[in-house]
């Protein structure tokens, strides 16, 4: 067999290439100009430039839209901006920015002492874990935002991205106690040497009904909605990233057109239709294409469906694994057809018990919310229908054909 001449691949002719800058694909990466969300951006900043001007609380302000229609975009500009402009004229202002999806309450509170804490720690002493634990964490806290105040109130502006995955994954501890609930603690304590405001962005509005009273009586929050974005909107941003991160005419405007269209009438989610485009151009470029066409993109969002499923099933805990092999299993059985829930619930029930550590399964009405959550994932299909006449509508499962996919290929890895 002749040897292979390594050189051969560093000997790269960079005009063949598609791509002038990879960072605009990034996904940290922060456009200068968001846009077709001017409006909202100055709706916020309006909101927070009162903290300049007066010392006050303001009141809560929420951003609600489903995924990838620009809210993180949005905050992270703001938090730049403001963070900025105190600086520079020299406020008692610090803007916090967190990304509170995966974390739980105290590491909430422990994240945002470490920042204020020129030495980084912040151990409270006492507590075995649960709520106890949380109270002294907070304590800590309060007392830390206490002694970081000199001369008059200072004012922590803190921003919390998808803080109803969060609030939801601790939702049975809120209705005990509000130690858990940074919104309380944030919105509604009064401190005696400064002060705190809040932004929040999340996906599901229902959340904030569901706080305990206390806080609910007293969260009098403004809110701002972010639609999904439409096929034309969806075309600029995509025409204005191929500007700057790729060769010019390497991407079709059929191909342009077309993924605009497909996203604007499926989700609306920029993330999504950026994170499709990039896979078309990574797979482009390793097929020496001298432009991305429409079939590219095809490819490109059935390549990245796969990775996005394979990815979140990796990370399921136990029991939403345990249901979606229920619902897979099931759906096969009856040919492929969709299945009633009640029978996915009484094979769920029989794989809990013949695991090696028996697991107790969840309460049917705990399982039904997960299957909501595999459905938002993509991993499943639920739709309602009538059972006849007078016995009224249950909820009827199906897979999708990607789930379908990457199931087989985790159980011949398994094998």
């Amino acid at each position: 067999m002749p040897t292979q001449n390594l050189d051969d691949f560093f000997n790269v002719d960079s005009s063949a290439s598609l791509i002038k800058d990879w960072k605009y694909f990034d996904d940290d990466f922060l456009p200068e100009v968001l846009h077709h969300r001017e409006d909202k951006l100055e709706k916020i900043a309006k909101h927070l430039s009162t903290a300049f001007t007066q010392q006050t609380k303001l009141n809560p302000l929420i951003l609600v839209g489903t995924p990838g229609t620009g809210k993180t975009a949005c905050l992270k500009k703001i938090h730049e901006v403001v963070s900025r402009n105190a600086s520079k004229m020299k406020k008692p202002i610090k803007v916090f920015y967190l990304r509170v999806g995966n974390m739980n309450s105290s590491t909430l509170y422990r994240y945002i002492a470490n920042d204020i804490r020129t030495d980084g720690k912040f151990t409270p002493k006492g507590g075995q874990g649960g709520v106890y634990e949380k109270q002294r964490t907070i304590e800590k806290f309060l007392d830390l935002i206490g002694e970081s105040a000199t001369g008059g109130k200072f004012h922590y502006i803190i921003i919390f991205d998808e803080i109803d995955k969060m609030l939801m994954r601790e939702r049975k501890n809120l209705s005990k106690s509000v130690a858990v609930n940074p919104l309380h603690y944030f919105q509604c304590i009064e401190l005696k040497h400064s002060i705190c405001s809040i932004v929040c962005a999340l996906n599901d509005i229902r959340c904030i009904s569901r706080l305990d009273s206390s806080t609910s009586s007293r969260f009098k929050a403004i809110t701002i909605t972010y639609p999904k974005y439409n096929a034309d909107e969806l075309k600029d941003i995509i025409q204005d990233r191929i500007d700057k991160a790729l060769m010019p005419d390497s991407v079709s405007g059929g191909a342009v057109s077309f993924l605009s269209s497909r996203m604007a009438d499926r989700s609306g989610d920029c993330r999504e239709t950026l994170s499709i485009l990039k896979q078309a151009i990574i797979d482009g470029q390793e097929s020496n294409a001298t432009m991305i066409e429409e079939s590219h993109i095809r490819e490109g969002e059935k390549k990245f469906k796969r990775i996005t499923l394979l990815t979140q099933y990796n990370s399921l805990p136990l029991h939403y694994r345990l249901i979606l092999k229920s619902v897979l299993q099931k759906w096969l059985d009856n040919k492929k057809r969709e299945i009633e829930s009640q029978y996915v619930y009484d094979y769920y029930k029989t794989l809990c018990t013949h695991l090696r550590q028996k697991e107790d399964p969840l309460e049917s009405r705990t399982v039904w919310e997960y299957v909501n959550t595999l459905q938002q994932m993509g991993f499943i299909n639920v739709r309602k229908r009538g059972l006849g006449r007078g016995l009224g509508v249950s909820n009827f499962l199906s897979v999708t054909p990607e789930t379908l996919t990457i199931m087989g290929e985790i159980e011949n890895e398994e094998e």
